[in-house]
């Protein structure tokens, strides 16, 4: 799995969640379901030392990447040898709980590029919106101006090794990626149905 943070929000992974720091309620939950390692791509920042101090003393494999890369497309890419088959991609200012391995059935059922964690909310506008045909995403647009509908991105996504091939020219995966994914229908949405919370 991989967490994706810039370097001047590395404050939020420390920030005190339910008695412990967001960083170690995410580890938690991708190692509740089985993943043994957990890449953090960002950048150096003052908050570096505390971030590997926190991760130190984790049960999986944690490792922090340090990339200089203009959005959080080119951040991913910088890794992409690191990733196998297929890899799951959280915003790090974000906490998800539900039944991850659910959601990997899907995606894995499916076998399209991409699967992208929704949820419905009363102002679609603030986040990415997914319009929905079935289950396949047929057009996804980030933070629209005029929300089509009350779906939208939970920020954690599936995507198999070949998504990289969208990758040129892209700086922004929910701009640049997510909404090529829709377009050439090799996205599905799988919705969440737990606790999330945006930092």
């Amino acid at each position: 799995a991989v967490i994706l943070i810039k370097g001047e929000q590395q404050d939020v992974l420390l920030k005190e969640v339910d008695g412990t720091t967001l960083i170690k309620k995410q580890i938690d939950f991708f190692s509740s379901y089985g993943i043994k390692t957990v890449y953090i791509v960002t950048q150096h920042s003052k908050n570096i030392n505390s971030l590997l101090a926190e991760v130190e003393k984790t049960s999986i494999n944690v490792e922090i990447v340090e990339r200089e890369a203009k959005g959080n497309a080119k951040a991913l890419e910088a890794i992409k040898d690191k990733l196998k088959d297929n890899f799951i991609v959280m915003s790090g200012d974000t906490y998800n709980d539900f039944d991850l391995r659910k959601m990997v059935k899907k995606h894995l059922e499916a076998g399209k590029l991409g699967t992208i964690g929704l949820m419905s909310r009363d102002k679609p506008s603030d986040y990415g919106n997914a319009v929905l045909d079935g289950d396949l995403i047929v057009d996804f647009q980030e933070k629209p101006k005029k929300a089509t509908s009350n779906i939208v991105n939970a920020g954690i996504y599936i995507f198999k090794k070949e998504v990289f091939e969208l990758f040129e020219n892209a700086v922004s995966i929910e701009k640049d990626v997510l909404t090529k994914l829709a377009r050439i229908k090799q996205l599905v949405g799988y919705f969440t149905m737990g606790e999330y919370r945006h930092f």
